[in-house]
């Protein structure tokens, strides 16, 4: 009698996952930033590090949408360089990895045509 092992793809243990085993954002991550006030905005990571203006490791988001409150400058100190009103500043617990980036897609393909037509 045959005795059928099951492959990789139809086993649960075998099964490829999409999600990185290492899942905290790093610089260039699309991101997840999580409110106690309103909507869960979207972007990129910029910056991850210590800042003048608060203490603790904070979080440099470039966003999707004009949501934010800066343009990756705080104070008169540079971090990062975003459009106004596109860059915010987290502490970094309040930032998640976007389960997006396993996917491959790049959002930010029509941003750039448009910015280039300028």
């Amino acid at each position: 009698m045959f005795r059928r092992t099951p492959s990789p793809q139809s086993s649960r243990e075998g099964s490829p996952n999409i999600f990185p085993p290492d899942t905290h954002p790093k610089v260039g991550n699309r991101v997840i930033v999580r409110s106690q006030v309103g909507e869960a905005k979207t972007g990129i990571l910029r910056y991850v590090g210590d800042v003048k203006f608060a203490q603790g490791c904070w979080a440099g988001v470039e966003l999707f949408y004009p949501q934010g409150k800066n343009d990756g400058s705080v104070e008169g100190q540079e971090y990062f360089r975003c459009q106004q009103k596109y860059g915010l500043f987290v502490p970094i617990r309040k930032v998640d990895w976007s389960p997006m980036n396993a996917m491959g897609v790049n959002v930010y393909e029509d941003r750039i045509k448009h910015e280039t037509v300028k």
